[in-house]
């Protein structure tokens, strides 16, 4: 709940506002009530509250004063002037301090609601904002001690983990925030769909977290944990981050997985398979392919080989098929981002083996194919073009048109003249920046409503294409 304190030098005048305002009903607590202004504001240097209702004329220091000082906070908290003067220049100066509404006593209980829902919105998007401008300091390479310091969390130990838990609805939130309120640790929003937690403290914190999200996982079945290693290095924030957020999708591997801890030990007999294959891609030996890519899979299931490999190891045979196939090949080929990358055109890791087969078997080439896409080809681009917000998989594309997903690459790449991956972020991020020129503010929604799980994702893609973050795009525009 946002947390309220109230201002005036009038009893009568304090009590009616507390009284006539249904505060909890809108999500509101007051955490104080003051009738002397210097303890008030001590009050909200000290409790930090996220609104304050104050007087304008009060003994010793007016709310106008007040607002004033108020700028030099930290956080300072939104004003709302409830004042007996119905001056045009008060109101005027009100505004100029940054005072978020002025309103004439007595406040109706029917203004009250409505207010409450405008100052709710103006919170939600200082917050959002806020998110967003921390998401893309922590891609910038933010410390951990930097962090705490941007979420105002105090260091009270030199340990330090991560978790991400995926598939986050409105309950789940809640139960988290609460799980975690015994623990020195924040919970940073990455969009509708995920939540980052970092927690600090003694040794004792790794299991700590753990202990909160195995909480989470057991009352809330639709939740999904990746937990990174426990950690002294602060430096490497961005690391554990990953580590977190790689784990998160540990179901592309195993659909029943619910809690993933980092292992950073690869599997030594997975990485040998992956040699194997790209020794076979070099030599075309169809054999050795068969044997080792089935050994593979079974190696893939048995071991629970991490995303973080199957990613490297998904790139390395990529890299191998480029460097057999050369002009004809290099182009059509899906490199993997991240593991959301990876899972944005393959489900699951039987689609990612099916994918590799195909690939291998495609017909060796010494150039592009000439001819055109075909009127097939061209209804598989036209119904990517009015369904690119959507999160259709290559595979899910492929089955539509009755193709499998390594073709249906290429083919695509015939007919776009990129991968697919690349056709479906062109048009994202030309819809994003229109939207934004257009005024669009809100960041967060417009990653899901193009598709991306959260904004963290979205940020990196746009940024990478642009060449800088959608946030600064925005501040450009407005400048």
């Amino acid at each position: 709940m946002y947390t309220v304190m109230l201002l005036d030098d009038e009893p009568w005048a304090l009590e009616s506002l507390f009284r006539v305002v249904p505060w909890e009903q809108h999500g509101f607590s007051v955490i104080g009530r003051f009738t002397d202004p210097i303890a008030g504001w001590e009050a909200i240097v000290r409790e930090q509250p996220a609104v304050v209702f104050i007087d304008v004329q009060m003994p010793e220091l007016t709310g106008l004063e007040m607002a004033q000082r108020a700028k030099a906070l930290r956080h300072p908290p939104l004003f709302i002037v409830v004042s007996g003067y119905s001056s045009f220049q008060y109101a005027q100066t009100a505004l100029r301090l940054g005072v978020f509404d002025y309103c004439l006593k007595p406040v109706e209980r029917e203004d009250a609601q409505a207010l409450l829902g405008r100052i709710a919105g103006e919170l939600k998007r200082r917050q959002t904002r806020k998110s967003i401008a921390l998401l893309e300091e922590i891609q910038s390479g933010l410390s951990a001690n930097e962090l705490f310091e941007r979420l105002d969390m105090p260091t009270t130990g030199d340990w330090w983990r991560v978790a991400v838990l995926r598939y986050v609805d409105e309950p789940a939130a809640g139960d988290v925030a609460s799980r975690l309120s015994s623990m020195n640790a924040h919970a940073l929003w990455l969009g509708q769909t995920k939540t980052l937690i970092v927690a600090n403290g003694l040794e004792s914190v790794g299991e700590e977290l753990e202990a909160a999200v195995d909480g989470c996982l057991a009352a809330h079945t639709c939740l999904r944990a990746g937990l990174s290693r426990t950690s002294r290095r602060a430096d490497h924030l961005w690391r554990r981050i990953y580590e977190a957020r790689s784990c998160a999708y540990m179901d592309f591997v195993d659909p029943t997985a619910r809690k993933t801890v980092y292992r950073m030990q690869e599997s030594a007999a997975a990485e040998a398979c992956v040699a194997a294959l790209e020794d076979a891609i070099a030599r075309r030996d169809l054999p050795l392919w068969e044997m080792k890519l089935r050994e593979y899979a079974q190696r893939i299931e048995r071991e629970r080989v991490q995303m973080h490999s199957l990613c490297r190891h998904w790139n390395r045979l990529m890299d191998a098929f480029s460097r057999a196939d050369g002009a004809a090949l290099c182009g059509e080929l899906e490199w993997a981002m991240d593991p959301e990358g990876m899972r944005s055109f393959l489900a699951d890791a039987r689609e990612m083996i099916a994918y590799l087969d195909a690939l291998m078997r495609r017909p060796v080439e010494a150039g592009p194919r000439p001819g055109g896409a075909g009127r097939g080809f061209e209804e598989m681009l036209d119904y990517v073009q009015r369904h690119y917000t959507d999160k259709i998989r290559l595979s899910d594309l492929a089955a539509r048109f009755y193709l499998n997903a390594a073709y249906c690459s290429e083919v695509f790449r015939k007919a776009a003249g990129m991968t697919y991956t690349d056709y479906v972020t062109k048009l994202r991020m030309e819809h994003a920046l229109a939207a934004i020129r257009a005024g669009e503010c809100n960041l967060q929604a417009l990653a899901l409503e193009l598709g991306y799980g959260d904004y963290f994702t979205f940020s990196k893609r746009f940024k990478s294409y642009f060449g800088q973050s959608p946030s600064k795009m925005d501040c450009t525009k407005k400048s």
